[in-house]
């Protein structure tokens, strides 16, 4: 998430032209208020799969690093086992 505040806080100065940059500007400062939230609660869910590969982490945004995605945002296709998932017998009330 670091990472990504940094490379937003750089594109800042992207601007070919001054119009540019102030729209650039305003466009990651509102991105940058967008990550506030992750701050308090980065995910909420986990998604495990069969195969043992690396879980998949629901959240209210996207996350990534240099190795791939780290949370995966609840409205993205990938997140649907999440919500459709059914509880094992032992789990219902």
């Amino acid at each position: 998430l670091d990472r990504m505040r940094e490379v937003l806080v750089r594109s800042a100065g992207a601007g070919a032209t001054d119009v540019a940059a102030e729209a650039i500007e305003a466009w990651a400062t509102r991105r940058l208020r967008t990550y506030e939230d992750a701050d308090r609660a980065l995910c909420f869910g986990r998604l495990d799969t069969e195969g043992g590969e690396d879980p998949l982490y629901i959240g209210g945004r996207w996350v990534d690093d240099d190795d791939g995605v780290v949370v995966g945002n609840w409205q993205a296709p990938a997140a649907r086992p999440f919500y459709t998932a059914t509880l094992p017998p032992e789990l219902k009330t």
